[in-house]
């Protein structure tokens, strides 16, 4: 695997936590 920048590093991880999130269905509102 690439190493990620440490500045885009906590966007995946929260972009990640957002696609799980939606995926789920909890709390879409929270997400906007």
């Amino acid at each position: 695997m690439k190493k990620f920048p440490k500045k885009l590093l906590p966007i995946a991880v929260l972009s990640s936590i957002a696609f799980s999130s939606l995926a789920s269905g909890s709390v879409p509102e929270a997400s906007a």
